[in-house]
């Protein structure tokens, strides 16, 4: 279980760093991803770059700020 601050960004963009929610851009899943960058739009990397098959920004490149909807808080396992 993940919990999400979905306020974090209604009123500014996600900062380098910041593990993100965001709407993947070409499948209709959720995915969680680190900010890589941000430069009109946010480049997400996975941490573990060996196991992701490259889905994040490597791939799919930039994400809309408008597909980035929250801020990953902690987790539970």
């Amino acid at each position: 279980m993940v919990f999400v601050d979905k306020r974090a960004y209604l009123t500014r963009p996600p900062n380098d760093g910041d593990i993100v929610v965001a709407h993947h851009p070409n499948v209709d899943v959720e995915i969680i991803k680190r900010v890589e960058f941000v430069d009109a739009g946010v480049y997400l990397r996975s941490d573990n770059h060996a196991e992701s098959n490259a889905q994040d920004s490597r791939s799919f490149g930039m994400v809309g700020l408008e597909n980035v909807w929250g801020r990953a808080t902690s987790v539970v396992e």
